[in-house]
C-alpha cells in the first residue's frame, strides 16, 4: 500500500483496539509499521529473539495529519463511520442471562462473606443501619465487578454503554420489585414483617419500616427514588469496572 493508505488502515486498527478493546495481531516485515504497535515480537530463522512493549507507539492517526491529502481520483480515506456502525451493532446485541446471574450470585455471595466476617470479629449488624449499608455496599460493589466481567468474557468484548444502561435497568428492576414486596408488606403489616433480620431485605426491610408510619404513598416513592438512585449507581460501577482490553 502507499504512505497514506499505510497509515489510514494503522489508524483503523489502532481505534478498534483502543476504543472496543479488540485485540489485533498484526504480521509484517516493516519497522514504521511495527511502530505503531505497543507490543512487537521479532522473529528471525523461525525464532523468537525479542519481545517488546512499547510504552508510546506511533500514533497513526496524528502521522496522517502530516502526510499530503491525495490527488483527485487517488485513494480516498477510510469512512470513520465503519467503527461506528461496528458499535451501533455491538450496542443492540443483547447481553446474555447469565450475566444477570452472575451478578445476583457473586452479590450474596459478597453480602454473605461480609456478614460471616463481622461475625467472626463479634459486630452485631442487627438493627444498625450504618453497618447494613457498609455490608450491602460491598456486595454492590462486588456484583457491578462481576458483572462487568462477566459480560466481558460472555460478548467477548467490553460491554457498550447501551449495554450497561440496560444491565444496570433490568437487574435493578428484578431485584427491586421483590423490594417493593418488601415495602408493602412492611408498610401495611400484612405480609413479610419477620423479614427485618433476613440476609437481602434487612436493609430494605428497616428503612420501610421507618417509612412505613409515613403512609404507603411515601414508602413506595421512597422506594423508587431508591431504585433510580441505584441504576445510576449500578450503571456507573459497570462503567468503572468495565474492562477495555
Amino acid at each position: 500500500l502507499d504512505s497514506r493508505t499505510s497509515l489510514e488502515v494503522l489508524a483503523l486498527l489502532q481505534r478498534l483496539n483502543r476504543d472496543l478493546g479488540i485485540t489485533v495481531i498484526l504480521v509484517t516485515h516493516e519497522r514504521d509499521i511495527a511502530a505503531c504497535a505497543s507490543r512487537v515480537v521479532t522473529m528471525r530463522d523461525g525464532r523468537i529473539v525479542s519481545d517488546v512493549l512499547q510504552d508510546q507507539p506511533l500514533d497513526a492517526a496524528r502521522e496522517l495529519t502530516a502526510v499530503p491529502p491525495p490527488d483527485e481520483g487517488g485513494p480516498t480515506s477510510l469512512r470513520e463511520t465503519d467503527v461506528a456502525d461496528l458499535t451501533a451493532q455491538r450496542a443492540r446485541q443483547p447481553l446474555p442471562f447469565r450475566v444477570y446471574l452472575a451478578m445476583l450470585m457473586w452479590s450474596k455471595l459478597g453480602l454473605a462473606l461480609t456478614h460471616v466476617v463481622l461475625a467472626l470479629a463479634g459486630v452485631a449488624i442487627a438493627g444498625r443501619l450504618g453497618l447494613l449499608v457498609a455490608t450491602h455496599a460491598v456486595a454492590l460493589l462486588v456484583e457491578s465487578w462481576r458483572g462487568a466481567a462477566s459480560a466481558r468474557k460472555r460478548l467477548g468484548y467490553p460491554a457498550a454503554s447501551d449495554q450497561r444502561v440496560r444491565l444496570a435497568l433490568w437487574y435493578t428492576v428484578g431485584t427491586g420489585l421483590a423490594g417493593m414486596l418488601v415495602v408493602l408488606g412492611v408498610t401495611f403489616g400484612k405480609m413479610f414483617s419477620a423479614m427485618a433480620g433476613l440476609g437481602q431485605w434487612s436493609l430494605i426491610a428497616m428503612l420501610a419500616d421507618r417509612l412505613a408510619a409515613r403512609g404507603a404513598g411515601v414508602a413506595i416513592g421512597a422506594q423508587c427514588v431508591f431504585l433510580a438512585a441505584l441504576v445510576l449507581l449500578r450503571y456507573l460501577l459497570l462503567s468503572l469496572f468495565n474492562p477495555r482490553r
